[in-house]
């Protein structure tokens, strides 16, 4: 009668063991000789019956005893809540989401009223600054200096809003001075594009 069953360990991880001799006693008490496995809250312990059914427990409270008296040795006596065929179903759905890109989410029987800000053009006020700084220090009148800087803040506007728009950007840039080093900077702009 005793060690007579055997079930499956399936793990919160996904992780588990099959074939586990086992002494299913009611529908509330399980109890797995020795100290192979570790049994937690929440994991889930099915058995096959000779009918084809199948009947799925899930782990309450595990108890491990090393040795009690009159016991064999190291055993779990596992408090179990026998689930329905519903309940079993859903205990062994394993979803997995995965989620890239800008303001990626996942809601699940919730409704998302948050607002996000992702900054997708990363490097820009970098490259931005690198030109306002190339542009100071060039030997430019101060009304060709002057004209560069707001191309600049025309530029940043267009970075601002979110969605620049390519064929404006590209023009802007294309206004400031032709030097080497502003050129490798309007590249890495444009780049983002």
């Amino acid at each position: 009668m005793f060690d007579s069953d055997k079930v499956d360990l399936k793990k919160q991880d996904g992780s588990g063991a099959d074939g586990i001799i086992a002494t299913v006693a009611g529908s509330d008490l399980i109890v797995i000789k020795g100290s192979k496995y570790i049994i937690d809250v929440g994991d889930l312990l099915t058995r096959k019956l000779s009918n084809g059914a199948e009947e799925t427990y899930q782990v309450v409270d595990p108890k491990y005893y090393e040795t009690t008296p009159g016991s064999s040795g190291p055993h779990y006596q596992l408090k179990v809540k026998k689930l329905g065929v519903p309940e079993a179903r859903a205990a062994f759905q394993h979803i997995v989401y995965n989620v890239t890109g800008n303001n990626a989410r996942v809601n699940v029987d919730s409704v998302d009223n948050s607002t996000n800000i992702a900054n997708v053009y990363a490097g820009v006020e970098d490259q931005i600054e690198a030109l306002r700084k190339e542009i100071a220090s060039l030997d430019l009148p101060p009304v060709e200096q002057a004209e560069a800087l707001e191309v600049l803040d025309a530029v940043e506007d267009q970075f601002g809003q979110g969605k620049p728009k390519r064929s404006v950007v590209m023009a802007l840039l294309d206004s400031l001075p032709k030097v080497a080093t502003i050129a490798a900077a309007v590249g890495k702009i444009a780049d983002q594009f």
